[in-house]
């Protein structure tokens, strides 16, 4: 799949072929990039279900702070080797952890309550 936007437009990222990733498609990733550009001035994206990566690629190529998150640790460890291939463009790292984990330590709301 190829980045949509930013400073890193066009540049191809490798896809998973796992059944439990599906990428999110260029349509919609330019929808929600381009709806976030007319809410505001945001620094800092989270992909909570990170999957394929590509929603956390697209948000580097643009400018953002980036946490993923993403509990599959094969699927994890297919996007730290994307970012890895593209260590001149992305520095990205991975939260293999629980979204309620990731969401409790940002929020300070215990676990049991999420």
């Amino acid at each position: 799949m190829n980045i949509t936007g930013g400073k890193y437009n066009s540049l191809n990222i490798e896809t998973a072929k796992f059944d439990n990733v599906k990428p999110t498609l260029s349509k919609v990733r330019q929808a929600v990039f381009n709806s976030l550009a007319t809410q505001g001035d945001f620094e800092t994206f989270c992909d909570l279900f990170a999957g394929s990566g590509i929603m956390t690629f697209e948000a580097i190529s643009r400018g953002y702070d980036v946490t993923s998150v993403e509990i599959d640790k094969k699927t994890a460890a297919f996007i730290k080797k994307n970012a890895e291939k593209h260590k001149n463009s992305f520095s990205e790292t991975v939260n293999e952890e629980d979204i309620a984990a990731v969401v409790s330590k940002w929020t300070g709301i215990p676990v049991d309550k999420i």
